[in-house]
C-alpha cells in the first residue's frame, strides 16, 4: 500500500480525492468543503488525523 504521501500527491496531481483513488467513492470531484488539507504536517500528525477520521466513521 502507498504512504499517505504518496496518495495525497497522486490525488492532488488527479484533481480526485483519495477516497476515489481507494474505490470508496466513485466521484472523483474533489468537494473543497468536505476535503482537509494535511499539506505540512508530519507523517506522525498524518497518521494521527487518518486515525481520528477512521475513528469517527466507526462511530456513526
Amino acid at each position: 500500500m502507498p504512504s499517505l504521501d504518496a496518495l495525497v500527491a497522486l490525488a492532488e496531481t488527479l484533481n480526485v480525492s483519495i477516497d476515489y483513488l481507494l474505490g470508496i467513492s466513485k466521484d472523483n470531484i474533489i468537494d473543497r468543503e468536505t476535503t482537509i488539507d494535511i499539506s505540512g504536517l508530519t507523517e506522525k500528525q498524518k497518521k494521527i488525523v487518518a486515525e481520528l477520521i477512521e475513528t469517527f466513521r466507526e462511530q456513526n
